[in-house]
């Protein structure tokens, strides 16, 4: 069981946007995924580094020869023992080789990833786009589906949705009980979005 986050949730989700929006200074548009990509972790290592939080932050960093740790990043807490604080999964989409129906695919296969690693706060980052209406919505539905599956939940853990279409959406559900919760659903949740 996971007692306290590490973060305010909608903390974590403005501090983010906010960090990649700096670090990109456009909308997300196709072809542009390593950019992006490296715009998340770079945020993502520069919250987690700092205090109060000073964590290790592990993803694959080609410089320096850094391998990514099961995961696309991990903050690493080794303070009282050893252990995740976060979890993140990024998935974009690459228009035309990858279909609408296709995507949600991938984003729920990089998901499922998130749901067997135990960590108190899991991130899922995708892009939606808008001329595909029904994306969105289709990618949340596959993931809730994945989460009332799930028979393993632990009691605690925090999952956060983040979709860096041009009209950015970001959900959260939090399990109460460990176990399976098959009416568990995604809610909206609401951060200061800087743009």
């Amino acid at each position: 069981m996971f007692t306290e986050q590490p973060i305010d949730p909608s903390s974590l989700l403005s501090q983010l946007v906010a960090g990649v929006d700096q670090r990109t200074k456009l909308p997300y548009q196709e072809g542009e995924n390593k950019t992006w990509t490296r715009a998340v972790k770079e945020t993502l290592k520069y919250i987690g580094e700092r205090p109060p939080l000073n964590f290790t932050s592990l993803f694959t960093d080609k410089e320096k020869e850094e391998r990514e740790f099961l995961l696309d990043f991990v903050w690493w807490d080794s303070r009282e023992g050893q252990g995740a604080a976060l979890a993140a999964e990024c998935e974009w989409r690459f228009p035309p080789r990858v279909s609408p129906n296709d995507y949600k695919l991938l984003v729920a296969e990089d998901f499922d990833k998130l749901l067997v690693f135990k960590s108190p706060v899991k991130l899922m980052i995708f892009g939606s786009e808008p001329e595909h209406k029904d994306m969105q919505d289709s990618i949340l539905d596959e993931l809730r589906g994945y989460l009332r599956r799930y028979k393993d939940h632990i009691a605690g853990e925090t999952y956060l949705f983040l979709d860096f279409a041009p009209k950015r959406g970001t959900w959260i559900t939090r399990i109460d009980t460990s176990g399976a919760h098959p009416d568990v659903d995604i809610t909206p949740v609401d951060f200061s979005d800087t743009r």
